[in-house]
């Protein structure tokens, strides 16, 4: 947690699991507070990892993600809200870019995959999410799955 205008930036050339809460609580509008990009890459395993209870928020800021799934196999999502993981900015956009990946024959690589009891929320402000399905041909690859509560 932080409360100055300042920016987060997390940058991983392998999966990136988030396994503990982060909070930007500046009141600064405008900005980019929180900057996530991974690559999953030759594991069967997602880019970016929100885990379950986990809470991903911004006040005044805006949140970007940005994940591409490993190249493993099946599950390999772009980015990943687990359980009761949430994506919260008050007053700031969320812009979520995912991209499944798994190898030949892999099912099941959503570029996003938001699980019930999930939650994506943008408070006065957007959300943008955009994914692309995996390539596998073992089917089941969709752009966007979503179980969860999205607010705008």
């Amino acid at each position: 947690t932080w409360s100055a205008a300042t920016t987060l930036t997390l940058t991983a050339a392998a999966a990136l699991t988030v396994n503990a809460n982060i909070s930007s609580t500046s009141a600064t509008t405008g900005s980019t507070f929180i900057s996530m990009t991974a690559s999953g890459g030759t594991a069967t395993t997602p880019g970016i990892t929100i885990a379950t209870g986990i809470s991903v928020s911004a006040v005044g800021g805006n949140i970007s993600l940005t994940g591409t799934g490993g190249t493993g196999g099946n599950s390999s999502h772009g980015i990943s809200l687990v359980g009761t993981g949430s994506i919260t900015s008050t007053n700031g956009t969320v812009a979520l870019t995912g991209t499944g990946a798994g190898a030949a024959g892999s099912n099941t690589c959503h570029g996003i995959s938001l699980a019930s009891g999930s939650s994506v929320v943008s408070t006065n402000s957007s959300i943008t999410m955009t994914g692309d399905a995996g390539e596998g041909s073992g089917g089941a690859n969709s752009g966007i799955v979503s179980s969860a509560t999205i607010t705008a």
